[in-house]
């Protein structure tokens, strides 16, 4: 797992990336994983938009994290460093897309606040998505980001 640039620089951020933060603040998420459900879609620059959308509607820093690699193996790891972050952020991000097995996201349902699905909009399908949210226990998805369109 890799901490990415510490904390994201606060510029303007979208409308889309303002109202889904504002979301996230107002049900109290402050550990978030983002997980994407095709391989077309590029995390990075989701995860540093929405992290400074919080940092815009919460004037607090947040703090990108990336699982790499095995997650089972890795969850004790990510779990000391998401609350190692959260004493110095107001809000964790942690980009699951490197990831060896989508299956093994579960595992990191303990340690996150919920799990938000990120797709490419006018390439997502419903079936793909009740796929990947169906391998995430019961209550942990936040939705689903359509990324790509017009305004994101």
């Amino acid at each position: 797992m890799n901490s990415v640039a510490g904390t994201v620089e606060t510029q303007r951020p979208s409308t889309e990336s303002l109202r889904v933060a504002c979301r996230l603040l107002r049900e109290g998420k402050q550990a978030i994983g983002l997980l994407a459900v095709s391989k077309d879609v590029v995390m990075s620059p989701i995860v540093t938009a929405l992290g400074a959308a919080l940092e815009w509607v919460s004037h607090q820093p947040s703090a990108i994290l990336a699982a790499d690699g095995n997650v089972c193996a890795s969850v004790a790891t990510l779990a000391q460093r998401i609350q190692i972050e959260r004493r110095h952020s107001a809000h964790v991000l942690v980009d699951l897309s490197r990831a060896q097995s989508r299956g093994e996201h579960g595992a990191l349902i303990d340690v996150l606040d919920g799990v938000l699905l990120v797709c490419s909009a006018g390439h997502a399908r419903d079936v793909d998505l009740l796929r990947v949210a169906r391998e995430l226990p019961i209550g942990c998805s936040l939705g689903a980001l359509l990324v790509g369109g017009r305004g994101a």
